[in-house]
Parts: C-alpha cells; structure tokens; sequence
C-alpha cells in the first residue's frame, strides 16, 4: 500500500508537466485519451488507498465510506464517458484531473463535518488521545477552511484548462497551488502554536 500510495503521489506530482508535454510539445504523438486513460486510472488508484485507509485506520461509519464512493464513482464514470465520446473535449477532460482530485478531497472533508469527528480531528488524535473535546470546534472551523480552498482551487484548475490557458494551468496545478497549501499548513501551524501551544 506504501507503494501504491507513493507512486500515485510521484505521478501526480509530475502530472501538470507531462499533460503540458502532452498538448504543446506533442509527447505520445499528441494523444490526449492517453493521458485522460492515465488520469483516471490514477484517481481510482486514489479512490482505492483513501477508502482503504479510511476504512481500516481511521474507522469511518459505513454511511461515510457508502456516500463517499458513490458519488467518487459518478465522477470517474462520467469523466470516461466524456472521453470515450467526446473529441472535442478531451483534452479539457484530460487536464481536470487536479480538479477532480481537489473536489474528492473536498468532499471527504466535507462528510467527515456531517459525520464528526473531522477527518482532522481522528487524525490529530492518532497522534495525541488525549486532545480535549473543547478542541472539536475547532478542528470544524478548520476543516471548513480546507473544504473552501480544495473547492476554489478545482474551480481555478478547471477554469484554466477549459479555457485554453495550458501553460498557466501546469505552472497553477504543478507549482503554485502546492505553495499555496503549504502556506495553509504553515498557517495553521504557526497559529496553533500561538493559540494552542499544549497540542503542537
């Protein structure tokens, strides 16, 4: 499982520079369902370790992990029947993988709020049992805040590749959104350890 979840780390991590690759310098001749097919597979791949580790570590109700792979599913179907039957906007499918990523994090915040504690909270308290459950608040407000951003940065993504802004929308999804989570985390670091300096 290590593994796996490394290598899909890996390859959407250099994902923005191979569909850049891909549409401007015609790398695999240009075909762009090939790299729709690598996208998909690896949101499955995806799909596949959060459900696992969600379901075995951290103990999510059924209802969470029902709903969660669900709506995850029609995602990936109709991603695939938009590439299978569409030329016109395979590329623009193809490239939404970022998003997609986005919104299925977002959405595992987002029913983890419906059905607390958080998916923060559990994993703050695989490290530290003993937080107290005055914390619960906060780590909601929290989660809201992550919900927001993963939200607004699919939009961003989707936005730039469905409008053709294909240099824009590697330099976004490969390097300026990843500066921008780690701001969010320092963020919320630097903040706990102003406000909450016992569970830092």
């Amino acid at each position: 499982m290590q593994l796996l979840s490394a290598l899909v780390w890996i390859t959407t991590l250099i994902f923005p520079l191979l569909a850049y690759g891909v549409i401007a310098w015609q790398w695999f001749a240009g075909k762009v369902v090939y790299l729709g097919l690598i996208a998909l597979l690896l949101l499955l791949m995806r799909l596949f370790i959060i459900y696992h580790r969600t379901a075995l570590q951290i103990s999510l109700s059924f209802n969470y992990r029902h709903y969660f792979a669900i709506a995850v599913l029609c995602i990936l179907l109709g991603a695939t029947y938009v590439l299978s039957v569409s030329a016109q906007w395979q590329v623009q499918v193809a490239l939404l993988y970022p998003s997609l990523v986005s919104w299925i994090a977002a959405l595992a915040f987002l029913l983890s709020f419906f059905w607390p504690p958080t998916l923060i909270e559990r994993y703050a308290r695989m490290r530290d049992p003993h937080i107290p459950i005055a914390a619960r608040s906060y780590f909601q407000k929290l989660t809201m805040i992550w919900v927001v951003w993963l939200i607004l940065n699919g939009l961003i993504a989707a936005y730039l590749a469905f409008s053709a802004q294909y240099a824009h929308w590697a330099f976004y999804t490969g390097v300026l959104s990843y500066l921008v989570m780690a701001g969010l985390l320092l963020g919320e670091w630097i903040y706990r350890q102003c406000r909450h300096p016992r569970h830092t």
